[in-house]
């Protein structure tokens, strides 16, 4: 017990308590907001839906919804907060592998989609950095 307390004190003497909250709180309110948009930007999510064949887009669009909501929610309020970061981070990388595919993107296409999928590439891994520093409390 003592020896992973210790190891805890050593990691959070790297990570400061205050911006890790910060951290799972900023994280928890974009993408509120982006579930929120998604809503504003329906149709256009359709139609980005229906050009990669995806079955079932209204129920994959409620699933998204429901998935992104609940876990921004939680990582607000730091409700299972490692289950939140890990599933908003797996859904971040399912859904970037869908929507921001620069591999199969034509040519004129490729830069932008390979800098979305970057971002949340990096976006998705600050979710993991949430949830670790999480486990360690």
């Amino acid at each position: 017990m003592y020896q992973h307390k210790e190891q805890r004190n050593k990691f959070m003497g790297h990570i400061p308590p205050l911006l890790l909250e910060i951290s799972r709180i900023g994280l928890g309110i974009a993408f509120f907001i982006l579930a929120l948009l998604d809503f504003a930007t329906k149709p256009i999510i359709f139609e980005m839906m229906s050009k990669k064949n995806i079955p079932s887009p209204k129920l994959f669009f409620i699933g998204a919804i429901f998935w992104k909501t609940f876990s921004s929610i939680a990582l607000i309020f730091n409700i299972f907060t490692v289950a939140a970061a890990l599933l908003l981070s797996l859904y971040i990388f399912l859904a970037n592998c869908v929507f921001n595919s620069f591999w199969l993107a034509p040519k004129s296409e490729r830069y932008f989609q390979l800098v979305g999928f970057l971002t949340n590439i990096a976006i998705s891994f600050g979710l993991l950095a949430v949830a670790a520093g999480y486990q360690f409390f």
